[in-house]
């Protein structure tokens, strides 16, 4: 009689299946299979949650999941300093669907370390990652119009607030076409005397609070010498990896000269 052994070090969910043995000489072979079950297993990750990041206001969802033997109780909590506080579905702020964990808006107090524990009688596990808040980017021009005289050289401010975590790319727009500062008659600089610029702006920013959670930059569309195709509707717009925003004036150019060809035309009815 000949016996052999199957010794699996380390059972794990993987290892349910179908194990089959097969015994054969020259005169024939028999075969037995059976059906390999893992019943008792202590917690082990599907899918750990992620850091996120997103904006003030804005929903973020947490996706945490585990596979036990029985079944994980899966909770989760959020930590206060040294505190942890359980996280129920009846909290107004949260959602929890299966899986996921939903904050309906992040703000100061919803933001910050959160943690998801799966347990069975077998063991827990536990899993950390952090909801992100960061302020949204506003646009301002300062006025809704400007009035301009031909052959002026004029400058376009747009105040710029933004997360100081993030970094915005600033385009200006004539009537939704890109300025194209490829013509030398355009020109597009930031400004680093912030104070001077934007007192205007401050004035005008809708009654929001800055609360210290925006960093500011001042960037001024410069037209060298103004005609009258330069009349229209400018848009300063702010991008960022997160959000954008925009803000519009009216330029209008008055009094466009003629040229001395065109007055002379003019004149001798040509």
């Amino acid at each position: 009689m000949v016996m052999r052994q199957l010794v699996i070090d380390n059972l794990d969910f993987s290892n349910k299946a179908v194990v089959a043995c097969n015994a054969s000489n020259i005169h024939g072979y028999v075969y037995k299979s059976v059906f390999l079950n893992v019943l008792s297993l202590p917690p082990e990750w599907v899918t750990e949650p992620d850091n996120v990041t997103v904006l003030e206001g804005d929903a973020a969802t947490l996706e945490c999941a585990a596979y036990a033997s029985p079944n994980p109780n899966m909770t989760w909590v959020r930590l206060e300093g040294e505190e942890r506080v359980s996280i129920h579905d009846e909290d107004p702020r949260y959602d929890i669907r299966d899986t996921k964990l939903v904050i309906k808006s992040v703000d100061d107090n919803t933001k910050g370390q959160y943690v998801c524990k799966a347990t069975n009688k077998f063991g827990s596990l536990e899993a950390e990652a952090e909801v992100v808040a960061r302020a949204k980017t506003v646009v301002k021009v300062g006025v809704s119009s400007k009035r301009v005289k031909a052959r002026d050289h004029v400058s376009l401010t747009c105040l710029v607030r933004m997360d100081p975590h993030l970094q915005a790319a600033v385009t200006w727009f004539r009537d939704d076409v890109e300025v194209d500062f490829k013509d030398e008659n355009y020109n597009l600089g930031r400004s680093e005397n912030i104070a001077d610029d934007d007192d205007e702006d401050d004035n005008d920013m809708s009654g929001e609070e800055d609360n210290g959670k925006h960093e500011k930059e001042v960037w001024v569309l410069e037209v060298m010498k103004v005609h009258g195709q330069d009349s229209g509707v400018y848009t300063c717009q702010a991008q960022t990896a997160l959000d954008h925003d925009t803000d519009n004036l009216i330029l209008t150019v008055e009094g466009q000269p003629f040229s001395e060809s065109a007055a002379l035309m003019a004149v001798c009815g040509w």
